[in-house]
């Protein structure tokens, strides 16, 4: 496969990598808002950012045993279509215990995104050597 073709995968991998990094903290900046809209205090809104990054960290390992040696585009791909699905659900929430329930969705789908593209045993893909993140974490 020359360096060309590789090229599309690279850019959807890295806008795939932002949008996990960017969807931790998404609430942050627009705590106020989402508080005054939902009727909630700031610390619950805040509180939001804690709920995605422990389903995301707890959730990685989990994920990473139940697919076990599913192939990693089709993971890939699902993981990126929850992350979608519960920024949606983020967008329209109508109620705090909703926006919670979509930032869940959104954490096991940056879990089951990030450590299947860089687990080593399930080479679906071979990269280039600086498009792996070997010693990254």
């Amino acid at each position: 496969m020359e360096f060309r073709s590789r090229t599309p995968a690279l850019l959807a991998l890295a806008l795939a990598y932002f949008a996990v990094v960017a969807a931790a903290p998404m609430v942050v900046g627009i705590s106020a808002p989402i508080a005054g809209e939902l009727d909630v205090g700031e610390p619950a809104v805040g509180m939001l950012v804690t709920l995605f990054t422990l389903v995301f960290g707890l959730g990685s390992p989990i994920v990473a045993m139940l697919v076990g040696v599913v192939n990693r585009r089709s993971v890939l791909l699902i993981g990126l279509g929850l992350m979608v699905l519960g920024g949606v659900g983020s967008a329209v929430a109508p109620n705090f215990a909703f926006l919670a329930a979509a930032r869940v969705v959104t954490g096991l789908g940056a879990a089951a995104f990030i450590p299947r593209e860089e687990d080593p045993r399930f080479p679906d893909v071979e990269l280039p050597a600086p498009a792996r993140l070997e010693g990254s974490l």
